[in-house]
């Protein structure tokens, strides 16, 4: 293989130009595809373990993860402490799109991800999701009411004013437990809709833009 290496070195280096750059493009290809091909097995790992600790928490056996049977999987992921009543509830809202139901093997990724998510944004006083809770519960109560929801926007908004019915949606899409508050679990989705809405603005504002508007921009 050594021998080999070396004619193909010297090949790159003693041939022409066009030799090279043929050679060059090959490698390319090769690494390439041994990239897609690294990436497809991790995939198919990943989806395997899925797949396994889904079967395994499927006591039932009903193709579908019950609350009790989430309970198992946030209380492992938890470091064995069983999660308060509301926590179990966002998960398995969340990770089926707001609707009371089991959980399905699809929507096992969705919800190791919320729960992560939560867990890293409020795992110590530094972290920056309870920096920015504390920061907005004026009241000390444990959850924002629609006014402290409002004052945290306009934080995130450079200190500019909300729209009343960027806030509304807001604070109806992000509320999943359904309590008129924001909870600490559902700060993640405060965030995420905020910063979608400001997207699709964003979206629209440059949709909006004509040619001749853009050709006199160019001009000036």
């Amino acid at each position: 293989s050594s021998h080999l290496a070396q004619g193909f070195l010297g090949f790159l280096l003693g041939g022409s130009k066009s030799s090279v750059s043929m050679a060059a493009v090959v490698v390319a290809q090769r690494l390439q595809e041994q990239n897609e091909e690294e990436n497809k097995r991790a995939l198919e790992k990943r989806e395997k373990s899925f797949e396994e600790l889904f079967t395994q928490l499927d006591v039932s056996q009903t193709k579908t993860l019950n609350r009790e049977e989430v309970k198992v999987l946030v209380t492992d992921l938890n470091q064995g402490i069983e999660p308060m009543p509301e926590e179990l509830t966002f998960v398995m809202r969340i990770a089926s799109g707001g609707v009371d139901r089991d959980m399905t093997k699809k929507e096992l990724h969705t919800a190791i991800a919320a729960w992560k998510s939560y867990r890293s944004s409020f795992e110590d006083e530094h972290s920056m999701g309870r920096k920015l809770f504390d920061k907005h519960d004026v009241n000390k109560s444990g959850k924002l009411e629609r006014e402290e929801i409002k004052e945290l926007l306009k934080d995130l908004n450079l200190n500019n004013d909300v729209d009343e019915q960027d806030l509304d949606y807001v604070f109806k899409n992000a509320d999943l437990l359904s309590t008129g508050a924001i909870t600490k679990i559902e700060l993640s989705q405060v965030v995420a809709i905020w910063f979608e809405i400001q997207q699709e603005k964003r979206k629209s504002s440059s949709a909006e833009m004509s040619p001749e508007t853009s050709k006199s921009c160019s001009i000036l």
